[in-house]
C-alpha cells in the first residue's frame, strides 16, 4: 500500500472529517498522522478550530453586507487563474 503524503493528508482532511473517504484511503490517512507530528499537529488544529467554531452563536449578516461581500468575491474570482 503507497503510503500517503502531506500535501494529499490536506487534502483529504476534509473528507475524513465528513466521513467520506473509502478505507484504503483513511487507513493512509490514520498511518501518515502516526509518523508526521506536523501533520498530526495540523488534523489537532483542525478539530480545536472546527470545536471553537460549533459554539459561536448564529448570527446572520446583514443583506447589504452580503451583497458587497459576494460582489467582491465574484470579481476576485475573475482574476484568479485555474
Amino acid at each position: 500500500m503507497e503510503e500517503m503524503n502531506c500535501n494529499e493528508l490536506v487534502e483529504r482532511v476534509t473528507d475524513c472529517l465528513e466521513e467520506a473517504l473509502d478505507p484504503d484511503s483513511l487507513m493512509k490517512l490514520l498511518d501518515h498522522l502516526q509518523i508526521c507530528v506536523g501533520c498530526d499537529n495540523y488534523f489537532n488544529e483542525v478539530l480545536v478550530t472546527l470545536k471553537v467554531i460549533s459554539k459561536l452563536p448564529d448570527t446572520s449578516v446583514p443583506n447589504d453586507t452580503e451583497t458587497k461581500l459576494l460582489a467582491v468575491y465574484d470579481e476576485w474570482t475573475k482574476g484568479a487563474t485555474v
